[in-house]
């Protein structure tokens, strides 16, 4: 009898990189997170997803910049690394992939997350709650590509195995 997805528990190799198999856990909001750490629950539901067989955990909504969170946000420094190590030697324990999800939240993100920061976006307008978006300008979009490739270092020097730009809006 032919299974439907033959190839769905078969190894994928690409560029380097075997995944175990091709069942991929995708990004889903990360709100436990505190003082820019991860806490225990998020590090042992993220830990379960790969427990249960995922070939690849992506680690989601992490902000480049610091005017680009929507929520409660992981920190990209010395302070941050060591329990966001954690989390990562967590995922990969159970043989998957570890992937993070790198993103800025442009117009949408919240100024009580961004130390009051207005965000900042491709054009400038009041939003509804009354919150004032700055319209970007080449030095500041040069200043958040940077961002996207320090974050992208700061995650490999945390053991994780791939980025993933989040674009699809804001």
């Amino acid at each position: 009898m032919d299974r439907p997805y033959p190839h769905l528990f078969t190894p994928l190799k690409v560029k380097g990189l075997t995944f175990k198999n091709r069942l991929f856990s995708a990004p889903n909001a990360n709100s436990f997170v505190e003082n820019g750490i991860p806490n225990d629950y998020y590090i042992r539901y993220m830990e379960e997803k790969a427990r249960g067989g995922a070939g690849m955990v992506v680690i989601s909504e992490v902000p480049v910049d610091e005017y680009g969170a929507h929520n409660p946000h992981l920190r990209l420094d010395a302070w941050g690394r060591p329990m966001i190590a954690e989390l990562v030697s967590a995922i990969k324990s159970h043989g998957a992939v570890c992937s993070v999800e790198l993103t800025h939240g442009g117009d949408a993100t919240v100024p009580f997350y961004n130390e009051g920061g207005n965000p900042i976006s491709s054009m400038g307008f009041y939003r509804n709650d009354g919150v004032y978006v700055e319209c970007m300008d080449e030095e500041m979009i040069e200043r958040v590509a940077n961002k996207f490739a320090d974050a992208a270092v700061f995650f490999k020097s945390c053991g994780v195995d791939m980025c993933m730009v989040h674009a699809a809006h804001h």
